[in-house]
This record gives C-alpha cells, structure tokens and sequence, in this order.
C-alpha cells in the first residue's frame, strides 16, 4: 500500500470545489424522498439486466454439485453436508432484513430479491458443469447481479464473512441498480460482513473485541501495519507514522483491491464513518447516490457530513477525527470516549498561563487555547490516576508507566497536539497532530510546530479507557 503525505490544504482542495456546487445535483435533500428516488432508478435498471446464463442442471449434478434451494436463495456446492455450509442459507434469511434496515429500505419491498451462490470446494468441477463461465477470476469471491461466487474456506467464520460480503454487493445492486465507488462499496460490504453468529443469531456490522473470534480477518492488523504501527505493547523505536489521507481513500481503483490492504482500509473508515455519531448518517445515506458518477458520490457523501452536522468546520473535523481513528485503530475500539468535542471559541493564551483539567478516561480534549507557530510553550502537568483494575490497579502520574507501551509511549503518559481548524487555514499547516503527537509527560517546552488548537490526552489504548479514573492538572504558559 502507498501512501503519499500531503498538506492539510492539499486535502481540502481536493474535497471544497467538488462540493460547492453539491447543491445543483440534489432536489430534495429528504432521506425519505432520496431513498424512493434510488430505488426507483434501481428498479429501472434491473429491468435492463441481461438474462442469467441458463444453468445446466445435468451437468451440475454429474459432477457431484447438490442443490439446496430457499425461498430467497439457491445454493449450488460441491461440499458435503455439514454444518459450516448448510448454515448459510439461515445466515442469508437474517441478512437480508438486517442490510434493508441499514440502507433504511422497507424489507417488505425486497421478498423477491433472490440470488444464487456457488459455494465452490473443487473448482475444475464448476466450470466442467459452465457454472464459472461468467467469472473472469476467482481469487476469494465474486459477485454478479443476482449470482455470487464463492471458494470454501477452512474456517467457518471467514466463509460466512466472504459470503455476507457478496451478499451486500448483491442486494446493493439489485436495490440502487450500482455500487458505487470502490471505497464505498468495498466498505459497505466488509463492514456488514464482519459479524457475530451465535447460537443461529446473525449481528451485521460487528466492530471486533478480539481477534480469537474473527479468525483470517486481520483488517485492523493490515492498517496498524500498513501505517508502521504494529506494536501496541512494547517500546518501539519507530519512525514517524504513515497515514491515510482522505485523497487517496477516495482515488482507490478496483484493481487495488487484488490486495487485502485496500480491503481492510475500506473497513476502517466504513467503521469509522459508521460507528461515529457525526458522520453514521452521512455514510450510510451516501447508498442512495450510487447511480451517480464516482466524483458526484463523493460530493455527496461530503455533503451529507455538513446536513448532519451543526459543526462550522465539518469536513475539516472528519480529517482530523479519521487520523486519530488510524493511529488508535485496535480491537474492542471505543467510539464513545474517543469522541473528539470542537468547541467553537477557541481563544490565544492571553495571560502568563491557564490550567486544564484532562480527563484520563477519554480520548483527545481541547484545552479552548490556540498556540501560535513559531513561538515556544512551557507545558507542566500534576496529578495521580488509575489505569485499569487487571490484575491489580496501575497508578499512574503524567509521565506514565514504562513496564507497558502504547504507541511506542508509556502507558499513561500525557499527549498534546496541536491541531488546525478551518478559521486557522495556513499553507504550512499539516494537519496530522493527533497523527503525531507531542510526548509531553511532566513538563516540557515546545515550539509550536503550526498555528492551532491545542489538545490532550493520556496514552491509553481506546478499548481501555473506559477503567481509567482520576484526571490531569496541566499548565500552559508562553515562554
């Protein structure tokens, strides 16, 4: 995967013209009214669908393919009978009202929607019997109008996940007539495709706790890679992180997705966007303007943030919020704590200094101040927190604890950042701070790296915040 480090303009540049004429595209703006629109383009479509190639019966079952039909699904598989397979068309009959609902489509309008699945052990058989004929290549999964192709896996919960991932390709197309994008209809499919099955319960859309339960996943492992964050455990020495610039999401092409890098990045901001209170409607709404071209789906998506949300600087939230996402991606992610609040009053250190109160149990706080480029900064913190209770409590003080790491930081140890907002727009601004924070600890003196809100946190790994008691006494002064 590369990654190309651009300023933080370069990604408003890219993002600003193609949304100020958003509004040309868009008639009515009413989910409601949006949702009958795509679903009507999507029915004219289907109705230009080419005929399926006719399946030859005989020969599937002279080469030993069995035929298992449901109402709304037809599997043909080579594999015996047992559990693993047969389970799936129960997996489908709750998948298909649990992705309605997420699209915030009537399910009652969707009883005919029917797809065929090749789930295929030996694949010489298959296309002895013309049931590939349609596949140029086969690698995992693949899926065509109202059929999906599938190799078995040894791992049930991989199965099912290929499995759901080709659903939602299936019954997106089939609802809005295209997919879209490949960053949104990547997304969208791992996104629902990661999920919980127990005791015959289906749940859509898990975001993972551990990696015990989702064997063969590995997306949050692929993007801590990918971005030189392997290690959440032990001191590393590092160089400073890569990430994952809104630009380049949006330009991945399908042939980026030979490669489960892109998979799992489309993951991560599909779970981001999702799992975020800001920006969950935005992206799930984005399904109703996938007809459109590639540039006018993004428009919308980046349109439908600013709806949502009352906040001046929407865009330029979401940039900084989904850098913090890629440096603290883990499993069991907590999205509430880590929730970034941008007060709108943010003033310039006026007096010798002012005292902030950190809280230790959450992610990234304002400190309401505004550091200027260029001029040099004494930061001091006090104060004595819990980290956790297991297996016995961690006392802490701003420095940290060096018997456990995070990030290459120990564990507790006071963070600050320095971040830009849209009234503070400066060619020289980077606007990765929370991508590569300050290590601040008792005290330090820091020239600000650019003009911008000052931030902090303690290091902890987000799904451990939630444990953590006590706060941060610190103090901010101009040298």
């Amino acid at each position: 995967m590369l990654f190309r480090k651009f300023l933080f303009l370069s990604v408003l540049f890219f993002f600003l013209p193609l949304c100020s004429n958003a509004g040309d595209f868009i008639a009515d703006n009413d989910s409601s009214s949006a949702i009958t629109k795509a679903e009507a383009i999507g029915k004219q479509i289907r109705s230009r669908w080419q005929k399926e190639v006719p399946l030859d019966e005989t020969s599937l079952s002279q080469n030993g393919i069995r035929k298992i039909q449901e109402k709304q699904i037809t599997l043909y598989t080579d594999l015996p009978n047992r559990k693993d397979v047969d389970e799936l068309l129960e997996v489908f009959a709750q998948f298909v009202p649990q992705c309605c609902r997420f699209f915030g489509l009537d399910e009652k309008n969707y009883t005919d929607f029917h797809i065929e699945c090749f789930l295929i052990g030996d694949f010489d058989k298959f296309k002895s019997s013309g049931a590939v004929a349609q596949v140029p290549k086969l690698k995992n999964g693949y899926a065509l109008r109202s059929r999906i192709w599938l190799r078995s896996q040894a791992n049930p919960y991989y199965q099912r996940h290929l499995f759901l991932h080709e659903c939602v390709h299936a019954l997106m197309g089939y609802a809005f007539g295209h997919w879209g994008p490949p960053w949104y209809r990547e997304g969208t499919a791992e996104l629902l495709s990661t999920h919980r099955w127990e005791n015959g319960k289906l749940t859509l859309g898990v975001v993972p706790k551990t990696p015990a339960d989702f064997p063969r996943w590995g997306r949050i492992e692929y993007v801590r890679q990918d971005i030189g964050m392997q290690s959440i455990r032990k001191e590393t020495q590092q160089k400073e992180p890569l990430f994952m610039p809104l630009e380049d999401m949006f330009n991945l092409t399908a042939e980026d997705y030979n490669e489960n890098e892109s998979y799992a990045w489309s993951w991560a901001f599909a779970a981001f966007c999702t799992n975020h209170t800001s920006y969950r409607e935005a992206f799930r709404q984005t399904s109703y303007y996938l007809s459109e071209n590639f540039i006018q789906t993004n428009q919308r998506f980046f349109e439908l943030v600013r709806k949502h949300n009352s906040e001046h600087a929407a865009e330029i939230n979401l940039a900084n919020d989904w850098l913090d996402f890629q440096r603290n991606i883990c499993y069991g992610y907590d999205f509430g704590r880590t929730k970034i609040d941008y007060p709108q009053n943010e003033l310039p250190l006026r007096s010798k200094s002012k005292v902030i109160t950190v809280k230790t149990n959450c992610g990234w706080q304002s400190s309401g101040l505004i550091l200027k480029k260029g001029r040099t900064y004494s930061i001091s913190a006090t104060g004595r927190f819990q980290l956790g209770n297991e297996p016995k409590p961690w006392l802490s003080e701003p420095n940290g604890i060096t018997v456990k790491y995070y990030n290459g930081e120990p564990l507790g140890r006071l963070l600050a950042a320095v971040v830009p907002n849209i009234e503070l727009q400066d060619e020289e601004q980077t606007g990765i701070g929370f991508h590569c924070p300050l290590s601040v600890g008792l005290n330090t003196e820091w020239e600000a790296p650019e003009t911008g809100v000052l931030f902090f946190r303690i290091n902890d790994v987000p799904s451990e915040l939630g444990d953590n008691t006590g706060t941060v006494s610190v103090s901010v002064s101009e040298k």
